[in-house]
């Protein structure tokens, strides 16, 4: 079944991360090649104390998801494995691929979008912009729970009134393509 198209935000944001909040070996940045709409930040860890971030518990509170970074390598948790050609499942911590062309460094975001961003997707809303908000980006630092800080900063969607009329043209297509729903 398919759905409408979801209504474009008002709003976009940057995340700038307190600097001062990284444990010692840990670098964030602006990734060099981000020209896209939100700024791009990758994050790495030359520290041989290992930084996880993105875990994932299931109900019992076992690991199943996460991202650890250590000595500049990056490894991705697979409790079900990874099929490798020719090889058993590994299962575990595991390489995420070869990242001597990326120093390191991989890709750092919010786990979901700002709530603020869900809001700008009201019609009819006014081009006061919102208040830069504090975050704390949860992680494990040698076995520790740890956390992250930094501000997210809204700006307004120039493409906004555009991608409303866009919307709006696909919305009506939706419409007459679903005319039950």
């Amino acid at each position: 079944m398919s759905r409408p198209p979801l209504h474009p935000s008002r709003y976009e944001y940057s995340l700038k991360i307190d600097l001062d909040s990284l444990p010692e070996g840990v670098t964030i940045r602006e990734r060099e090649d981000g020209d896209i709409v939100n700024s791009i930040l990758v994050i790495s860890n030359s520290s041989d104390i290992p930084l996880i971030i993105y875990e994932i518990f299931d109900a019992a509170g076992r690991l199943v998801c996460g991202t650890k970074l250590v000595s500049s390598k990056v490894y991705e948790y697979c409790p079900n494995g990874i099929p490798r050609e020719g090889q058993t499942h590994l299962k575990g911590w595991q390489p995420f691929w070869d990242f001597s062309t990326f120093n390191g460094f991989i890709h750092f975001c919010l786990e979901r979008e700002p709530y603020k961003i869900y809001e700008g997707r009201q019609s009819g809303l006014s081009k006061d912009i919102p208040e830069p908000e504090p975050v704390s980006i949860p992680a494990n630092y040698d076995g520790q729970p740890y956390e992250i800080r930094g501000v997210i900063h809204y700006h307004l969607n120039e493409s906004y009134d555009h991608l409303v009329e866009l919307y709006n043209l696909a919305l009506s297509e939706y419409h007459s393509n679903h005319p039950n729903q």
